[in-house]
């Protein structure tokens, strides 16, 4: 089974808060969601699958990702979920506020 999704943005999502903060998916017309579910030997073809689906779509990418919809496997992929002066700004305050790597169960950005 896959499940797909095409939201559409704009009005209070496309707004930047007054307080600001580190999304960075408004200016976007659309997110795309794509997610698989099988048994584990199914992975491998879901994930071409997927892959095609993005790749297809690439001629309409903004090119960032919305980071509330990353994997474990997303790892690298961290820093385009967001613009690169937001990515700087929040590895900054990672190095300052947390130089251990404390919290980084999570979509890390590591403090380096």
């Amino acid at each position: 089974m896959v499940l797909l999704e095409i939201r559409h943005l704009g009005g209070a999502l496309d707004r930047r808060p007054e307080s600001g903060n580190a999304i960075d998916t408004r200016g976007s017309a659309y997110l795309l969601y794509g997610v698989a579910f099988g048994s584990p030997d199914q992975a491998e073809m879901f994930g071409r699958h997927l892959d095609g689906l993005i790749s297809a779509l690439q001629p309409w990418s903004s090119g960032r990702r919305f980071v509330n919809f990353f994997s474990a496997a997303d790892a690298e992929a961290v820093p385009a979920g967001y613009r690169p002066e937001t990515f700087r700004r929040l590895v900054e305050l990672k190095k300052t506020y947390d130089p251990q790597n404390l919290f980084r169960l999570n979509h890390n950005i590591a403090p380096v």
